[in-house]
């Protein structure tokens, strides 16, 4: 039973983290245009964190524990292009949009290195935690490519949304230009 509780430990760390920043990123003077902002990209990240950091697998219709273990490992280029890739392109296109709302000066390097960053964060976590607290979550090559192609295409169409209705972008702009 032990071990079935230490395996929730990363999930709640995010979940205090991510309060903690929600606090501290909400000053008043926001619009509620501004709050919908933040308060949506905290819900989106905290979902990506049930994703990627319980034990449970999410399957499209169901929802089951995932048994311990050390999950697998794939380091091989598009050896495992399935469903699930298209999926981590779907899960990850919220980020290019928030950090184009959340980031005043964002630009399409910017947000290659973020998606990257991010992405390269999450396989690490998941593999860290499969050798520390037996996650059993996969950690996939394939998983970072097209995580980094989700937010890459979410950023490129916030972009074409605002050049068509700039001044509607600009309302949910968290820091402005």
């Amino acid at each position: 039973m032990t071990i079935n509780i230490i395996r929730w430990v990363p999930f709640i760390f995010i979940v205090v983290l991510t309060l903690i920043v929600n606090n501290a990123l909400m000053p008043e003077h926001k619009s509620g245009y501004q709050r919908l902002t933040l308060y949506s990209a905290v819900f989106y990240f905290f979902s990506v964190a049930v994703l990627c950091f319980t034990p449970m697998s999410f399957t499209g219709h169901t929802i089951r524990p995932l048994m311990a273990g050390w999950g697998t490992v794939n380091f091989v280029l598009f050896h495992s292009i399935d469903a699930t890739f298209y999926l981590n392109i779907v899960m990850a296109i919220p980020l290019g949009i928030y950090y184009g709302l959340l980031i005043p000066r964002a630009n399409l390097i910017k947000v290659f290195t973020v998606g990257l960053l991010a992405s390269i964060s999450i396989e690490a976590g998941q593999y860290i935690l499969n050798h520390s607290l037996m996650l059993n979550r996969s950690v996939d090559i394939d998983d970072v490519i097209a995580n980094v192609l989700g937010v890459l295409i979410g950023y490129i169409v916030l972009r074409v949304i605002g050049f068509i209705f700039s001044n509607l972008v600009k309302k949910f702009q968290y820091f402005g230009r």
